[in-house]
């Protein structure tokens, strides 16, 4: 038996031994290895072409970094470098024969961000009366202002709970017409034949627009929306100077700012920033669309008859509509905060009167109501129980007077604020 067992031993070991053994060859997908990889470039281009639109991202970028060394000083320190390794690369890209700032004047960029161009000449960074760059990034936010606040009255047209601010909004939304300085004129007219009869409702008890108004202040935005998408002129004249740099087609005045121009053979050397602030040197097509023209035809369609404004309006800044904003949500957080309170209030009483029948009562055991269910309790037990719970009740009530004393403090600073620059033009008072 004992040599049986051996044998089964030793023919069940070679068995064991290629199982737990490592393989000869482990077998690898081609693709895994790296010599074989393929690189994939489905979102590239198939022609590479020096990339303006980021030369010009970038620039504004390393401009708005010098504006901040020139007003916060000590920020140099932080000032990133990168951004002018790779700003100097991208233009070797569009000129590799070219110096850094020749392509970038080319390009019309050191007319575009002032302080880019005193960094990189040397000059003593000072203050400067005109940012065309910023002007542009300027003007696209009061364009998104508009179809911003276009779509939000738009949304709230159809929300009568939304309505007593819709004057406000309305004027918001003028103001922003009048400083894209265009031909707003028409639509802006518009704006002006319903306003006071607007103005009237959202002041009165019952602030709430009739539904024909809603569909008119409905019409209305959606004007405005559409001419911000048409794109007329008067942007394109607004946007045309950074979009023609960052189409690499060169500055408005840039007399021969075509595209790249590899014929000059001029000295390339690093892009240096001199300026003694930042102290760091290292080496179109046609106007998309038509204006759209609003034409008498057009605005009688809203129903409404074109008439000069009664009166001027009080000029609406963003700081106001903020300020508005913030009475909004501080007011109805009062309004939460007195319901809170007065329920409080009430719980006392009623916890004033059961204590007051507990006094009176003559039995031993009292039912005491937690939640949905009666539960038996002493009568020195449901007394420390009233107590606790009137102790908590009263807790609450000090803290939601608090809060709301607060909060009226805030409204009343706002309303004074408001108050002071629109005078009867704003109704911030409570319905009666």
């Amino acid at each position: 038996m004992s040599m049986l067992g051996a044998g089964e031993a030793a023919s069940e070991r070679p068995l064991a031994f290629a199982f737990d053994s490592p393989p000869l060859v482990t077998p690898q997908p081609v693709f895994l290895q790296p010599h074989y990889a393929v690189r994939l470039c489905i979102d590239e281009p198939m022609i590479g072409l020096p990339d303006t639109g980021r030369l010009a991202a970038l620039c504004f970028t390393a401009d708005t970094l010098i504006e901040r060394v020139h007003k916060v000083p000590k920020s140099a320190a932080q000032f990133d470098v990168s951004i002018l390794q790779e700003i100097e690369a991208l233009c070797h890209q569009v000129a590799p024969k070219k110096h850094a700032q020749t392509t970038m004047q080319d390009l019309g960029l050191l007319d575009l961000f002032p302080y880019l161009a005193m960094g990189l000449s040397g000059d003593k960074l000072d203050t400067v009366q005109s940012n065309p760059g910023a002007a542009y990034f300027n003007y696209v936010s009061l364009l998104n202002q508009v179809v911003m606040m276009g779509t939000q009255l738009y949304h709230d047209a159809c929300m009568p709970q939304h309505h007593k601010y819709a004057a406000h909004q309305i004027a918001l939304l003028y103001q922003c017409l009048n400083m894209l300085q265009g031909d707003t004129k028409p639509i802006r007219r518009v704006v002006e034949a319903r306003f006071d009869e607007i103005k009237a409702i959202t002041e009165s008890r019952d602030p709430y627009l009739p539904i024909e108004l809603s569909a008119w202040i409905q019409e209305v935005t959606w004007l405005c929306r559409e001419e911000i998408q048409a794109c007329p002129a008067y942007v394109h004249r607004r946007l045309d100077a950074v979009l023609r740099a960052a189409r690499g087609e060169g500055g408005s005045g840039g007399g021969g700012g075509g595209g790249p121009q590899r014929e000059d053979d001029e000295e390339t050397g690093p892009l240096v920033c001199q300026s003694d602030e930042l102290q760091v040197i290292k080496s179109s097509k046609s106007p998309r669309g038509e204006r759209r023209v609003y034409t008498g035809a057009a605005v009688q369609a809203l129903g409404v008859q074109v008439t000069p404004a009664q009166k001027t309006q009080v000029e609406v800044l963003s700081e106001d509509q903020q300020r508005i904003n913030m009475f909004s949500r501080l007011h109805a957080k009062m309004q939460d905060l007195e319901r809170s309170l007065k329920q409080h209030k009430n719980a006392l009483e009623e916890l004033e009167d059961a204590g007051n029948e507990l006094m009176l009562s003559d039995e031993d055991n009292v039912r005491f109501v937690i939640g949905e269910c009666l539960v038996q309790f002493e009568k020195d037990a449901a007394e420390t129980r009233l107590e606790e719970m009137t102790k908590d009740i009263q807790t609450e009530v000090e803290k939601t007077t608090g809060e709301l004393q607060e909060v009226k403090a805030k409204l009343q600073e706002l309303k004074s604020t408001l108050y002071a620059k629109f005078g009867k033009q704003i109704n911030l008072e409570d319905e009666p």
